[in-house]
């Protein structure tokens, strides 16, 4: 049988956006896949009737689509060398191609004067888009086109010798500056060639829906410094009056129409912090106020990890039975209904992943991982189940080895942790093998039965591979993710023991070749666990928390976010000893693992700062180290940097562990 090698990481197919047409008679979603030539990923729009997928564009640089009826496609797209320019100038604009269903060639539809990201048809000629917003350009859309084009040029030559930061956080993971940026929401008149701005400049807009008459948007009035904490407001369309809700400052997970009836899912984070699951609440627009209907204890996204889907997507959609969401429920996602009455209730469920998904009429669509597949597109029905539609990645696979998880439960500190173990290709009962423990990130995150690229091309390459869902995972309700003042506690000693229980029931893994790696709060458990214990013989911190001094103020999280995660405050004497005791970096005195530390230069989530210290420290100690920085990547290197830089991530990681593996 075949290897799974680094470089099958052009070749995976990943599907989302997933849209039924308004009949619900087809649907259609972007299809992103690595491209060797650009060395980076293509992505077009596919038509999916029935059982049948086609391929609509070919140019590979969709942004995003919508359907203008039910045999008519809009998509943004830069398509001419003109537009790419503009676009590579920094001008706001987006290009709105239209496509017939039956084929032909994508025409211009129109242009609109802002950066949409995303968009649906109100009706007639109407659209609601959001886009992009800068505040020193808040009525661009107004300008004449001559006095548009004499700013653009006096701010590229302003923006090429300094950037300006006047609110914190000042920066976004795969975005950048982001001071003085908001998303706004835009009524674009296609007759008319009119856009409109219908929110207040300063509001950063991160959520919307629409019942035709009225808009519903989430976002935060930002006034020099982001909290994350948010407001709900409501403006006619008719004639654009707003107001603001009657919520109080919340962290929101979605807001939706179930017919009639708004529903949303928000807390307050009283007492679990940023990361709570959210209560479920109706807005009762006669009494003017919100009404809990509902505290399920769930999450409303899918955070079962993986490293082939190339889209993160927080999916929600309504009808008049209620709002369905995606949830993870210990190592798999599930799909719920909130109904207006407050009655919550799985839909789907089902062993794997689900990426994104629409539903009409009770038919779901889902972009999914089942079965040690990576992302494939399924239907499903009540009473008819599900149906895998494409066959792409199962086709790319055949004759390949795909290590099955083998399913350990360990007791740790009073828990029972979930983990799994997936064997070396051509295994020997009677040979030894070396071993990977890989932690995951998060930490409100989980790892399930579901295809794992890295994970796999460890095992075709003679590895055993362990992982696990230690405490501070998603999927066990808030009191199992609670990690306030907990970090490198239980979780540390769950790895520990669930570590020690593969060992024992595996007797062909030689405990003297143990490595261990892991990503974001996976990084800085390794750097927890180099710190703390000697038995591994090699590790891979990648893009890491050494320090959780230096992390306040540098994350786009916010300078919240370091005091959230150690229930402590900066500015007292008391609080950063804290931060400094649930530091890897205070414990380096203990480290004598060889360590390679992995970041990217753009990473803005856990900054490049952090891998430095780790990796000075470790050499001025005379520990065995090596960093590598990647140029132009981001926290998202490893599920969906460019492929020449992941194929190199995974070389940098097997070549250290063997080096240390073998002399």
């Amino acid at each position: 049988m075949k290897c799974v090698t680094p470089e099958l990481l052009y070749d995976y197919s990943s599907f989302y956006s997933l849209q039924w047409s308004p009949s619900g008679r087809q649907a259609a979603a972007i299809c992103a896949v690595g491209d060797r030539e650009k060395k980076d990923y293509r992505r077009d729009l596919c038509l999916i009737r029935g059982e049948q997928v086609v391929r609509l564009t070919w140019a590979g640089d969709v942004r995003f689509f919508l359907w203008e009826d039910d045999e008519t496609l809009l998509f943004a797209a830069d398509r001419t060398e003109e537009e790419k320019k503009r676009r590579k100038y920094g001008e706001p604009f987006t290009a709105i191609y239209r496509l017939s269903t039956e084929g032909g060639e994508a025409q211009l539809a129109f242009e609109v004067p802002f950066d949409a990201t995303s968009g649906r048809r109100l009706s007639g000629n109407q659209y609601l888009f959001s886009g992009g917003l800068d505040l020193h350009m808040a009525d661009y859309i107004t300008w004449p086109e001559e006095e548009r084009k004499h700013f653009l040029e006096a701010q590229r030559k302003e923006d090429a010798v300094a950037a300006v930061c006047d609110e914190s956080p000042w920066c976004a993971n795969g975005v950048g500056l982001i001071s003085g940026k908001r998303t706004a929401l835009y009524r674009w008149n296609a007759a008319e060639k009119t856009a409109e701005r219908l929110t207040d400049p300063e509001i950063d807009v991160s959520g919307y829906d629409t019942d035709g008459k009225t808009v519903i948007y989430v976002g935060e009035k930002i006034c020099g410094r982001r909290t994350m904490r948010e407001r709900l407001w409501q403006t006619w369309l008719e004639d654009r009056e707003t107001r603001q809700l009657a919520v109080p400052e919340m962290y929101f997970h979605f807001i939706c129409f179930a017919g009639p009836e708004l529903l949303f899912a928000a807390s307050d984070g009283k007492r679990y912090g940023v990361n709570e699951n959210p209560k479920i609440f109706r807005y009762d627009f006669a009494e003017d106020q919100a009404v809990e209907i509902a505290d399920p204890d769930l999450g409303t996204s899918n955070e079962v990890l993986t490293d082939v889907s190339l889209h993160e997507e927080a999916v929600v959609h309504g009808d008049r039975s209620g709002v369905y969401f995606a949830s993870t429920v210990r190592n798999h996602t599930e799909i719920f209904r909130a109904a207006p009455d407050g009655s919550v209730e799985t839909v789907i469920q089902r062993e794997g992943s689900i990426s994104g998904f629409d539903v009409k009429n009770g038919r779901f669509l889902l972009s999914a991982l089942y079965q040690m597949l990576p992302e494939e597109i399924y239907s499903w029905e009540s009473g008819a189940g599900f149906r895998q539609i494409t066959h792409v990645n199962e086709k790319l696979l055949q004759d390949t080895y795909v290590a099955a998880p083998h399913r350990v439960t360990v007791q740790s500190e009073g828990l029972d942790i979930d983990g799994w173990v997936l064997y070396p290709k051509d295994f020997q009962p009677d040979q030894k093998y070396p071993a990977i423990l890989d932690i995951h990130g998060g930490p409100k995150c989980a790892y399930g039965e579901v295809y794992f690229h890295e994970m796999q091309v460890w095992a075709s390459e003679g590895y055993f591979v362990l992982y696990c869902n230690p405490y501070g995972g998603d999927g066990r309700g808030n009191a199992f993710a609670a990690m306030a003042d907990r970090y490198g506690t239980t979780d540390y000693r769950n790895l520990m023991d669930f570590t020690d229980e593969v060992i024992r029931k595996f007797p062909a893994i030689d405990p003297g070749r143990l490595c261990v790696t892991g990503g974001s709060y996976g990084g800085f458990m390794t750097n927890w666990v180099v710190t703390h214990t000697n038995r591994f013989a090699a590790a891979a911190t990648q893009r890491s928390i050494s320090n959780w001094v230096s992390m306040y103020g540098i994350s786009d999280i916010g300078p919240m976010f370091a005091e959230d995660q150690n229930d402590a405050k900066f500015t007292t004497a008391e609080g950063i000893e804290q931060m400094w005791r649930h530091s890897p970096l205070k414990y380096i005195a203990a480290a004598e693992t060889p360590t390679l530390v992995l970041h990217s230069d753009e990473d803005h989530r856990c900054p490049v700062s952090e891998g430095i210290q780790f990796y000075t420290a470790l050499r001025e100690k005379g520990v065995d180290a090596r960093m590598v920085i990647f140029h132009g990547e981001n926290h998202e290197l490893s599920r969906s940097g460019k492929p020449e830089a992941r194929i190199r991530r995974l070389k940098e990681i097997h070549d250290w562990f063997e080096r240390h593996l073998n002399g």
